[in-house]
């Protein structure tokens, strides 16, 4: 396979990733708005602190990376500049929001005693870890492939 189908490859991977991403937010402000109104500030508070970004800011991240990744991908060779440049700090970002995941179930079972629902709680972020640690990982790859210009 040249490097350019490699790298094609990788990055329709990371177009797939940010899309998960994308939702995996979208049902994170979702879930917030469950929180009753007094704990609402708290756990975003605690969220923003964790993960370096208000969930708000994580949609807006995610859109443009998403955005970013499908110009990538129809050749616009401007974008790939644009993306190295922003890509140190959003992957440090992406790290953040993986170790949030891991942790706030732990955190989390000091207020929840249903088991059934913390079992929940700790799937439904265990995959959101996994996920950020794939798109990580792909974006890297995308990265360190040769250009295909």
């Amino acid at each position: 396979m040249t490097a350019a189908a490699d790298r094609g490859e990788a990055l329709g991977r990371a177009i797939e990733l940010s899309v998960q991403l994308q939702d995996a937010v979208a049902r994170t402000m979702e879930e917030f708005e469950k929180v009753p109104a007094f704990l609402r500030p708290l756990a975003q508070n605690r969220f923003k602190e964790k993960t370096g970004m208000s969930v708000g800011d994580w949609a807006g991240s995610a859109d443009q990376l998403a955005a970013l990744l499908k110009r990538m991908a129809q050749g616009d060779q401007g974008v790939w500049a644009e993306f190295s440049g922003v890509y140190p700090q959003f992957r440090e970002a992406m790290v953040r929001l993986g170790d949030y995941c891991r942790v706030v179930p732990d955190e989390l079972a000091l207020l929840i005693k249903d088991g059934d629902k913390l079992a929940k709680v700790r799937q439904v972020m265990e995959a959101r870890e996994g996920l950020l640690r794939s798109l990580v990982a792909t974006l890297d790859e995308v990265l360190a492939k040769p250009d295909a210009g």
